[in-house]
């Protein structure tokens, strides 16, 4: 698995950045049910459920079989504020 920035987007058009994750079945059966891959952005080493995030879903992959999906996250990215050590939510 990888995850590599893409883009910055485009704030002024309330687009956030873009990243791409690749992803592998490593397992000897295909994943037969789809499943979401989602990214948060976070100041903190601790998530919160107020954080901004995005995801797709992804179909059914083959044993052995890769994927890559883009993911933009939202433009609140860029105004998410910093919280003091210590203040994070948790989910």
């Amino acid at each position: 698995m990888a995850v590599r920035f893409v883009d910055p987007g485009h704030p002024e058009e309330k687009q956030g950045p873009r990243y791409r994750v690749w992803f592998r079945n490593v397992g000897n059966q295909a994943i037969a049910q789809p499943f979401n891959v989602m990214l948060f952005a976070a100041n903190t080493e601790r998530p919160s459920a107020d954080l901004p995030q995005a995801g797709v879903r992804v179909t059914p992959i083959e044993a052995g079989g890769s994927r890559s999906v883009d993911i933009r996250l939202p433009v609140e990215v860029y105004y998410h504020e910093p919280r003091p050590p210590g203040q994070a939510g948790s989910l």
